[in-house]
């Protein structure tokens, strides 16, 4: 079956992961086997429209909501944001932030700006809330990633954003002192 190594982006920290492509009990459902440090978990995925599948993780389900960009591959699953992403050659460590990585956020799929808590210049902390983007008639919270100071945001409450968009740029604090 086919098989794909891919770095799968969570929090601006990068893990290794091969998918493995299997057989599905029926044509509607796919099966994957998925290889991530020293874990391994098999995987069935059923679509059940446009751009949602169901998933399974041994006796867990979960409604995953589906985009892609180019080789990017974009998953919201319970709120939480994913990026799977071909595999090439990289200089950083799994589960590490590269040296040079950007510290834009971007949206994680087409939406709508619903609200937006900041301004520019404004400070926030790691995991404060940013802006809320309604996509698929869900609301998704964009979050810090990281202490700084907020900059390049040039969004207003209802403006359209495009999967990939960058949303605003933080200065990390120790680039401000």
């Amino acid at each position: 079956m086919k098989s794909m190594e891919i770095l799968f982006e969570y929090n601006r920290k990068f893990y290794p992961a091969e998918i493995r492509q299997d057989a599905g009990d029926s044509p509607q459902e796919q099966m994957y086997h998925i290889q991530m440090d020293e874990k391994s978990r098999h995987v069935a995925a059923r679509a059940c429209r446009d751009h949602v599948f169901l998933m399974k993780v041994g006796d867990k389900s979960y409604r995953v909501h589906f985009a892609s960009k180019g080789e990017e591959r974009f998953l919201s699953i319970n709120g939480r944001n994913y990026v799977l992403k071909r595999s090439v050659e990289s200089d950083h460590e799994p589960g590490t932030s590269p040296a040079d990585a950007a510290q834009d956020l971007t949206a994680p799929m087409p939406g709508k700006a619903l609200k937006i808590f900041v301004k520019n210049g404004d400070m926030v902390e790691k995991g404060d809330p940013l802006l809320i983007l309604e996509a698929m008639k869900m609301e998704y919270t964009i979050k810090a990633h990281c202490p700084g100071k907020v900059i390049d945001l040039e969004l207003n409450p209802n403006d359209q954003v495009e999967m990939g968009q960058i949303l605003l740029d933080i200065a990390p604090v120790e680039e401000i002192i």
